[in-house]
């Protein structure tokens, strides 16, 4: 994960610049004086990010051993709510139990009394840190994102007297066959369960409709997608027969126009301070900036710095 390596990058330098700052003076090996400049880089005071749950813990795992504070912009997990787990974790979005209950809302609005249900599985990977003593760790426990958020629509629905038909869960990565049997054992609930709850990320989505393109069942479910689908192009990019008439959910947002204001005014030799500004605007130009240190020679366009 970029999202836990760029955490560990950011822990160890500050370590090491807590660390210059306790030691004081340093000696050379012959017992002259080191005189070093001061250090660049502080401590760091949080963390903002990244998108995912799934992620989002596997940072939150880490960052919490060192007291670090960790702000999430879109992670929606029931188990993020755990302050007992999750000291230092926060978050500017609600939790799936809002999004359980507007998909029951949906659910109840159309009358539909009995629908299978499936999530996704998040891979759990072991993680070793060298000179520790942890081994082996597992940073992203399973069910994380979507298993949550099924249980809790499953609880509000056996409230509403509403009957689950079949739940299900598959990797984010599996196969073609895994998701070639997890539609063939929803298909053996039709025409009873057409309605599929799917509380998944958004390449959990797109594989279940490429198994439906692999087996012509285009038009037989009615999917309700979570935020992990939401209005994401690629999702269905090339599937769109098979996910018409999907309904999926998305947290409102406002448009911030300062924030549209501020990067239309970003450029190449205004904002040296960003080391970001140079990768994106070859990005986006499609062009390549000759002698700078982020040079991208994919492009063979130069460019002028006159872009807009």
């Amino acid at each position: 994960s970029v999202a836990l390596e760029q955490s560990i990058e950011f822990i160890r330098d500050s370590l090491i610049s807590i660390r210059d700052d306790k030691d004081g003076s340093k000696w050379c090996i012959d017992g002259t004086p080191f005189n070093q400049p001061p250090p660049t880089k502080k401590p760091i005071a949080g963390v903002i990010g990244p998108g995912s749950s799934s992620v989002a813990i596997q940072v939150q795992n880490l960052l919490q051993l060192f007291n670090i504070p960790q702000i999430a912009y879109s992670a929606t997990s029931i188990d993020l709510s755990d302050k007992t787990l999750f000291k230092y974790f926060l978050r500017v979005v609600p939790s799936d139990t809002l999004q359980a209950r507007a998909m029951l809302d949906i659910v109840k609005h159309y009358n539909w009394t009995y629908v299978s249900a499936i999530h996704t599985e998040v891979n759990c990977h072991p993680f070793v840190i060298l000179g520790s003593d942890w081994s082996d760790r597992c940073w992203i426990t399973s069910g994380n994102y979507g298993q949550s958020g099924v249980e809790a629509f499953k609880e509000l629905a056996a409230k509403e007297g509403l009957c689950i038909a079949h739940s299900d869960k598959i990797y984010n990565n599996a196969g073609e066959k895994h998701f070639d049997r997890l539609l063939k054992k929803l298909r053996e609930r039709l025409p009873k369960a057409r309605v599929v709850l799917c509380f998944c990320e958004g390449m959990t989505v797109r594989g279940l409709l490429m198994a439906m393109r692999r087996r012509g069942v285009s038009g037989e479910f009615q999917l309700i997608g979570s935020d992990g689908w939401a209005d994401r192009d690629e999702v269905v990019e090339g599937y769109e027969e098979e996910a018409d008439g999907g309904i999926t959910m998305k947290l409102q947002t406002e448009e911030v126009q300062s924030i549209n204001e501020y990067f239309l005014k970003l450029h190449l030799d205004t904002i040296t301070e960003n080391p970001w500004i140079a990768e994106f605007w070859q990005y986006r130009f499609q062009c390549r900036i000759p002698g700078h240190p982020q040079e991208n020679l994919n492009y063979h366009k130069i460019c002028t710095r006159n872009e807009n």
